[in-house]
């Protein structure tokens, strides 16, 4: 087989199953739909443009492996064993009447008794995304008729697997006795009780190890892969059909702590090959065949038996609340699974194209025509509920919560039908049934609120943000509501008020500035008071702050641990940034040095062990600083004194800010200072400081002129007051002695030449936004070359950031410095800002001496 020939109808396949899913998402149908449409265009039936080949039906039967999977892994085992007696009835009427309907209306035009058998099947199975996807699409989740029909689909698609394999098994050995038939579904439950309970028991630890030990960044997801393939290749070796063993395997991924993990990196996968499949099915298709009377005739009389033997799969409901037509609508679409029976079917040969298209076209109508009909349904019934009084927020609390138990009646449903326009201001007793929802709420419980319009009423802004997680790849009706922070803290049982919020605005904000919006909203609805507003919004925002720091190479140092206390202010708000920030995912090392952090943390606030004489407090820091000035405290310097930044006032010693102040103060000129301050220890680095006015590229300057004069910057300090003024102190090593005129003159002269910054394409930054509270950390690593460090302070000037902080390090020819940067509002770096400074770097830049950019090469 050609190569090239093969890369291109890859390439063409993955073009247009991409465009196909744009396409159908836009005009609102199913992707499926457009990825079977855009596979008949492509094939030999119109354009002729890819051919079926080995190749292809490979990488389809991958994909179909992986849709498998991820139905698997969006359930779990306990939800089918919880499906209520009204799902499991409604779904063995599902697939017990549409396969015999099939049977006998295959038998009677015509079809032989292995063709009759397999068409019977292929009308057995409901669609669990495409109901799903309409009922989100409605906000209607959380009825009564959702839950029995989504449990129904649950519990379809196991049945519809084991009738799959045991028809397989059937047709291909010519045998449809009632023994065989007997033997194998016998055969089919055996393998899936083994394999499911042997599955749970060895995935969890086995998965456990690989997170624990790999250190390889796809070692999980090939591990999970390869799981996999071995549960399908265990299915085929007891002659079952591997799509089996990958849908046991995604029940036993889903237990494992790296469940989401999985899932995650997966979906990409998925994303590739799970299309090439329907793709595969339309390259396949004859669309000649759709044409044909005969298959027109087969294709209305299946439909007629999809229809009716799923509305007549509601009497399975027995008495249970509900709308039975509305279950029996939701019942109808056969989508994925309709299509790998139909695919199976034409490729074992045990039946023709021609009804292979009549399948194919009962998949489509059913498919396509669902949605409008459980939307006409829906909108009769709320139609119906419209006259019912308003109800009060308590008792929709209460009955959305029996509805999350499966204990609901038809009265808890009309009383979540009974909407009260408008949100409104809340009662004492309905903030105490909402926190509770909070503190304790599970998936199905939220789930049943936002569905019913509850929570858009009480919680707008936390509704609102719901609304707009995205729901194409959704099975699990819970899926927008699987929130992992705070599942983690209600089982851990921190479930304080301020802590459930935080965790409920991270899990479900797509970015940090809504995640803040989001528990600030939630906190004041709530009724907490302005401090708990705050310390709710500071839990968000510190939430990765312990993780991050942890990894820094000094995050365990005295320094950092008192900045940390600084920012924190309290122990209280540790703790909260710890329960945020405890993730399974976390690497074990990781781990393990947040446990120290805290600790450490924790001696600071208890006023013990190896920071007791450093102040916990930022406020505490600048009540030392006014002590060492004493007398000189006058309005302008308490002026100053008030407006130091925190960040300089953590990292920087008492003193040393005490000294700088009455520098910064006494400089009233345009020119510059300098001074050198020896130290005891004639080994020891000695500091320089400069005083001038702020401009953009002093720093540079400064580095550049202590790297002229031979000096070796241990580390630096910079703080700029809102005057203007600027103060850089350096920590440096020389080997001969500096003089203060001479680096006074010398500094004159750079500041009016042009700031040129060579090219430095061999260092390398490392961004880090969480490893410090204020300000975006970047670490530059490569090669000591001379003038490196000037380099690196003059690409932060072409890009307009301010340096605050620099700990400079090397050892054997490379350098290891981090710099603690800001915008010039104070800010975080942005995406935009840090890819200025990386080109300047790389490229070089040029700076006028006003500060004007002149160009970047």
């Amino acid at each position: 087989m050609d190569v090239n020939a093969v890369l291109f109808d890859i390439l063409v396949v993955l073009v247009a199953a991409k465009l196909a899913a744009e396409v159908a998402s836009r005009i609102g149908i199913p992707a499926v739909v457009g990825e079977i449409v855009a596979g008949a265009l492509i094939g030999p039936s119109l354009l002729d443009i890819v051919e079926p080949n080995d190749v292809l039906a490979t990488l389809a039967e991958l994909g179909v492996i992986l849709l498998l999977l991820d139905v698997g892994m969006e359930l779990d085992v306990g939800d089918l064993r919880s499906v209520g007696r009204a799902a499991l009835g409604v779904a063995v009427v599902g697939v017990v009447v549409p396969f015999a309907a099939g049977f006998g209306v295959g038998s009677a035009l015509g079809l032989g008794g292995s063709e009759a058998v397999f068409v019977g099947a292929a009308l057995t199975a409901t669609s669990v995304g495409i109901t799903a996807r309409v009922f989100g699409d409605l906000r209607a989740l959380g009825t009564v008729e959702a839950r029995t029909v989504l449990g129904a689909a649950v519990a379809d698609d196991v049945l519809g697997l084991i009738v799959l394999t045991v028809v397989v098994r059937v047709v291909t050995e010519g045998s449809v006795s009632a023994g065989s038939i007997a033997g194998l579904a016998l055969l089919a439950i055996g393998f899936l009780a083994v394999a499911i309970a042997g599955g749970l028991r060895v995935a969890p630890p086995l998965f456990r190890a690989v997170g624990r030990r790999s250190r390889s960044h796809g070692t999980l997801i090939a591990i999970a892969l390869a799981f996999t393939l071995a549960i399908a290749e265990l299915a085929h070796a007891v002659q079952l059909a591997p799509i089996v063993g990958a849908f046991v395997a995604g029940l036993a991924l889903a237990r494992t702590h790296q469940a989401d993990r999985i899932r995650r990196e997966l979906a990409p996968i998925g994303h590739l090959f799970i299309p090439v499949f329907f793709l595969h099915i339309g390259i396949d298709a004859d669309l000649a065949q759709f044409t044909k009377p005969s298959a027109l005739g087969l294709a209305a009389a299946l439909l007629g038996v999809a229809v009716v033997g799923k509305l007549v799969a509601a009497a399975g409901m027995w008495g249970a609340p509900g709308d039975r037509l509305l279950v029996g609508i939701g019942m109808i679409p056969r989508g994925e699974v309709g299509l790998i029976f139909a695919t199976l079917g034409l490729r074992e040969g045990i039946f023709g194209a021609d009804v292979y298209a009549a399948l194919v076209m009962v998949v489509l109508v059913t498919s396509l025509g669902t949605p409008p009909l459980l939307r006409w349904r829906l909108r009769r019934i709320d139609q119906r509920s419209a006259g019912v009084a308003g109800t009060d927020v308590v008792r929709a609390v209460a009955a959305a919560g029996r509805i999350a138990t499966g204990a609901g009646s038809s009265d808890d449903l009309d009383t979540l039908r009974a909407p009260e326009p408008g949100v409104r201001a809340l009662t004492d007793e309905e903030r105490a049934a909402l926190v509770e929802v909070v503190q304790h709420g599970s998936a199905a419980w939220w789930r049943a609120l936002w569905a019913h319009g509850v929570l858009h009423r009480v919680l707008p802004e936390l509704a609102e943000a719901i609304d707009v997680i995205p729901i194409d790849d959704v099975v699990d009706p819970d899926a927008r509501f699987s929130w992992s922070r705070s599942a983690r803290l209600r089982e851990s049982g921190r479930d304080g008020e301020v802590l459930c919020v935080a965790a409920i605005a991270l899990d479900v904000a797509r970015a940090a500035d809504a995640a803040l919006a989001l528990a600030s909203a939630m906190a004041t609805r709530l009724g907490l008071d302005d401090a708990g507003v705050a310390a709710a919004t500071a839990a968000v925002r510190d939430a990765d702050l312990l993780p991050a720091t942890a990894r820094r190479t000094d995050g365990l140092d005295e320094g950092p641990v008192v900045a940390l206390a600084a920012h924190f202010g309290s122990f209280d708000h540790v703790a909260r940034a710890a329960a945020l920030g405890d993730n399974p995912d976390l690497e074990p090392w990781v781990a393990h040095r947040v446990g120290q952090l805290v600790g450490m943390l924790a001696e600071v606030f208890d006023g013990s062990g190896a920071a007791t004489d450093l102040a916990p407090s930022i406020d505490e820091r600048r009540d030392a600083v006014r002590d060492l000035l004493g007398t000189e405290l006058d309005a302008e310097t308490e002026h100053v004194v008030a407006g130091l930044p925190r960040a300089y006032l953590a990292h920087t010693a008492v003193d040393d800010v005490a000294r700088q102040v009455r520098r910064g103060l006494a400089f009233r000129g345009r020119d510059i200072e300098v001074h050198i301050d020896s130290v005891d220890d004639v080994d020891a680095p000695f500091r320089v400081e400069f005083v001038a006015n702020d401009r953009v590229g002093l720093l540079a300057r400064e580095a550049r002129l202590l790297a002229e004069f031979g000096a070796d910057i241990r580390a630096a300090d910079v703080v700029t007051w809102a005057s203007g003024r600027a103060l850089a102190s350096f920590s440096v090593d020389c080997p001969v002695p500096l003089d203060v005129a001479q680096l006074r003159r010398r500094l004159r002269e750079l500041l009016v030449l042009p700031l040129l910054a060579p090219p430095c394409d061999h260092l390398r930054l490392e961004w880090d936004d969480f490893g410090s509270p204020w300000h975006t950390r970047c670490a530059v690593v490569g090669e000591d070359r001379p003038g490196a460090l000037a380099a690196v302070t003059a690409a932060f000037a072409a890009a307009r950031v301010s340096v605050h902080r620099a700990v400079i390090a090397s050892s054997d020819d490379q350098i290891d410095d981090v710099f603690e940067l800001s915008d010039r509002r104070g800010s975080k770096l942005d995406a935009r800002a840090k890819f200025a400074v990386e080109r300047a770097l790389a490229a070089g830049s040029v700076r006028a001496a006003r500060g004007s950019r002149v160009g970047v090469r």
